[in-house]
């Protein structure tokens, strides 16, 4: 179905009711976010609320960690991390503690100063592996390690990756070429506990490390997207294949597959297995029809196969979430492809797969949603163009949008429906193909 089989009460305006649309082919309907985080309300969306900061402001948030029933964000331009405790259920929550700044009203890149183990300057994203804390804190040129998930404010870091010490921020240390010790702005981290992975925009790579470092200026044992260690070039200086890159923005690792954002060549890389091996090709693309592609898609192009600004991914029992900053939607896939180009089952923040508009900022829009992460009860985006994240709960009570009476009759019976990563069993709903 196109646009143009929407109604207008289907629409995102002022007469179009409440919901984000969530369209899988089978069931349309309306899906609201339950609680807003960096504003007072779902309407609102200005910097710091139009104020300085404080614990529960944010201005940017960028990547976001759901990990234990704490909700870890990284404010960037306040130039911190926050950490609440457990995961907000009301609107305007406080955070507990932040990171990068002595308390919650200051927000100087690196404190005002130099760098050190308490400072940040442009966290990208922060991410947990239950134990640890990991912040790709990128205008640093760095990864931090804290030990344990801080508990007081202006914690220091433990370790310091893609620098020799705390002080260093130099581009690849200062030196020409990047290195296997070397970070150029890291973008995204992820641990499974055991290896680390940091996505690198800047020097068009992936770097894998075996084990979790405890020193500094740690030596990756495997890079992905270049020949070697000391190479930077886009798509190692030629078209797209599936072993290059053009700005990783994000990692992820379900503990079979590896997940590899490719926002420059507007694409997602998957490989069945964690490479071993440097320039390791991947196995299947998503968003491009084979991997010597890299189309950039218009409004006209959108579709549910088209990925355009696509940022951190994040995946629940089998399904992978999608942000899409450029055409503000969340797409899912129900299971990892096995093919290339495989289309995604639903659209989450437009009402189908070949819309990409902008609306006002409310409970049912994305202004430009980022990053994603997911846990057994929640579902986190961030909304950076409104300052807020928003999150959804397990089951909603919806109420489904039709274009006829009979869809009505037909797929109103139940009201309630599982979303995002758990089991989905729905009764009483036909296909859009039997009506």
């Amino acid at each position: 179905m196109g646009k143009s089989d929407w109604s207008d009460e289907t629409k995102f305006s002022s007469k179009g009711g409440e919901g984000i649309y969530l369209n899988d082919g089978n069931l349309r309907m309306k899906i609201n976010a339950d609680v807003v985080i960096g504003q007072e309300d779902f309407v609102s969306g200005d910097v710091n609320q139009g104020w300085s900061p404080d614990e529960s402001t944010l201005n940017s948030p960028y990547g976001i960690n759901l990990k234990n029933e704490k909700l870890i964000v990284a404010d960037i331009y306040n130039h911190r991390v926050l950490i609440y405790n457990e995961t907000p259920t009301k609107n305007n929550a406080s955070a507990d503690v932040v990171i990068g700044q002595l308390d919650f009203t200051s927000n100087e890149a690196n404190q005002g100063g130099s760098a050190s183990a308490n400072t940040l300057n442009l966290p990208i994203h922060a991410f947990s592996d239950g134990t640890r804390l990991f912040v790709a804190d990128g205008n640093n040129n760095r990864v931090l390690i804290y030990n344990e998930i801080p508990t007081e404010n202006n914690a220091t870091a433990d370790v310091v990756i893609g620098q020799l010490d705390f002080t260093s921020t130099d581009v690849n240390q200062g030196n020409a070429n990047p290195a296997a010790n070397t970070l150029n702005y890291p973008f995204a981290v992820f641990s499974d506990g055991e290896k680390l992975f940091i996505a690198e925009r800047n020097s068009y790579r992936l770097l894998i490390y075996n084990s979790i470092p405890t020193e500094n200026n740690a030596s990756a044992d495997v890079v992905i997207g270049q020949p070697d260690f000391i190479s930077a070039d886009i798509n190692q200086g030629g078209d797209p294949a599936a072993n290059t890159a053009y700005h990783f923005s994000g990692v992820f690792y379900d503990g079979k597959n590896l997940f590899i954002n490719d926002m420059g060549n507007n694409r997602v890389l998957v490989y069945n297995e964690i490479p071993t091996e440097n320039n390791a090709p991947a196995d299947i693309v998503i968003g491009q029809e084979d991997f010597n592609t890299s189309v950039i898609y218009t409004e006209e192009d959108i579709s549910a196969r088209t990925l355009y600004g696509a940022h951190l991914l994040s995946i629940c029992k089998e399904r992978i979430f999608l942000p899409l900053t450029s055409s503000r939607r969340l797409l899912i896939l129900n299971a990892t492809p096995t093919e290339n180009n495989s289309p995604t089952d639903e659209v989450i923040g437009q009402p189908d797969f070949i819309s990409s508009d902008a609306y006002a900022t409310s409970k049912y829009t994305f202004g430009r949603p980022d990053w994603v992460s997911t846990e057994e009860e929640v579902l986190a985006v961030t909304d950076e163009a409104n300052n807020r994240v928003l999150l959804f709960n397990k089951q909603q009570e919806t109420s489904t949008l039709t274009s006829s009476t009979r869809r009505r009759r037909n797929l109103g019976r139940n009201r309630q429906r599982r979303l995002f990563c758990w089991e989905r069993n729905i009764s009483n709903i036909q296909s859009n193909s039997n009506l």
